[in-house]
């Protein structure tokens, strides 16, 4: 007698064919777990941005000060005359002083190129110039105002507006005759300025 056993062979579980090839796939779960950790790190991240473009207002308002007070000691210092000039539209500013154009042995005010100090520099971005007052004159919005340091220990008042995307504002105000920078946060005027 011939017996044949037969065996019941047991029922494969369905999986998917990623797994039968080495399992390079990703589950569903791993993916969720991926996509929470991103998350988290976004709501993380996204805060400290908007403290960036704080410190970058902050940072230029000390930057521009520092240059003002640094000017005005120099036309002291040196007997000579500088000029800070404002460009509003390109959102820059540099220093000019007279110098002596070799071609033409004329005087000129020319931009100074070769300190780091006074170079001309470029405001962050989402960081501008609101608006600039020297002197009595209005206050300019756009253009190029200029923003005068004269050899005998005297400055054109001015106060400067910067502003950033959520128009956080500083104001910077210099005294004309003792070269003292201030700098708030916030809008100030003039009269509400001077110490």
């Amino acid at each position: 007698m011939n017996f044949t056993v037969k065996s019941r062979s047991r029922p494969q579980p369905l999986v998917s064919p990623v797994f039968r090839l080495g399992g390079s796939g990703f589950t569903l779960i791993e993916l969720s777990v991926v996509l929470l950790i991103m998350t988290l790190m976004f709501s993380i991240a996204i805060p400290r941005f908007s403290e960036l473009t704080e410190f970058n207002l902050r940072s230029s308002a000390r930057q521009l000060a520092a240059m003002m007070r640094y000017l005005y000691s120099e036309a002291a210092f040196k007997k000579t005359y500088y000029s800070l000039v404002f460009d509003l539209a390109s959102q820059t500013f540099w220093v000019e002083a007279p110098r002596l154009n070799p071609l033409t042995q004329e005087i000129q005010m020319l931009e100074i190129e070769d300190q780091s100090l006074i170079q001309r520099r470029k405001l962050p971005a989402g960081i501008r110039f609101s608006e600039i007052k020297v002197g009595s004159r209005e206050a300019l919005h756009d253009g190029r105002v200029e923003m005068h340091f004269f050899p005998g220990g005297y400055a054109d008042p001015a106060t400067v507006h910067l502003k950033n995307r959520k128009d956080r504002e500083y104001s910077i105000f210099l005294v004309p005759l003792s070269g003292r920078v201030l700098v708030r946060s916030g809008y100030f005027e003039f009269s509400e300025f001077a110490p």
